[in-house]
């Protein structure tokens, strides 16, 4: 994987939601909703009250955020890096997409120009395990601009675009603590089956 660079993944995200009905597709991603569910319902748990900021990096076509906002959270923050993906979403989840904060770019390019601690909560799915190794530095970016963190992610596999790595070690050495830690095991969605979700603080209550 030496020969794979931060360029490449970028080039490959930016364009495989072009390819409708292929297997990372925004088509089949739109009608998917097992995971948003889950990630959605964590979420609802931990951080009841609507009015909490709430920040996703690598939104696609904003499934997860329009669960959110048709359960009233309304302060809503989206980093997507595939602009066919953010056509769908205003296509899709319009009144979402209209009072959210939408953004298209690479997350190494925007999480730079938010505020220490802007965020209540910081979330993604399957999102971080492709981040290129050199782009490590976004992980101090997180923490510095979230109270609270949730990652569904890979910790397990490894290929020329999943980096395996152990994301309790990754944000504890940072200063945070984590409070939940679990290994996803039903298989209703084969695509997240054994993949790990992680919640983490600055000590806030969760």
């Amino acid at each position: 994987m030496d020969n794979v660079d931060i360029k490449s993944i970028h080039n490959y995200w930016s364009n495989i939601c072009n390819i409708d009905g292929g297997e990372n597709s925004s088509i089949l991603y739109r009608k998917s909703d097992f995971r948003t569910k889950l990630i959605g319902g964590i979420i609802c748990n931990c951080f009841p009250n609507p009015n909490v900021k709430i920040f996703e990096l690598g939104c696609n076509i904003g499934r997860n955020l329009n669960y959110l906002y048709n359960l009233g959270y309304k302060k809503l923050t989206g980093v997507e890096i595939n602009s066919k993906a953010i056509s769908l979403m205003r296509e899709h989840f319009r009144e979402m997409f209209d009072n959210s904060n939408i953004i298209i770019s690479t997350i190494e390019d925007y999480i730079k120009v938010f505020d220490n601690n802007e965020f209540d909560l910081s979330f993604t799915l399957a999102v971080l395990e492709h981040i290129h190794p050199d782009s490590d530095w976004i992980f101090d970016d997180m923490v510095r601009i979230s109270n609270n963190i949730i990652i569904i992610e890979n910790e397990t596999d490894e290929n020329e675009r999943v980096f395996k790595r152990k994301y309790k070690d990754v944000f504890e050495k940072r200063g945070m603590k984590e409070v939940v830690g679990m290994q996803l095991l039903d298989k209703q969605d084969r695509d997240i089956f054994g993949y790990f979700c992680r919640v983490f603080t600055k000590g806030q209550n969760v």
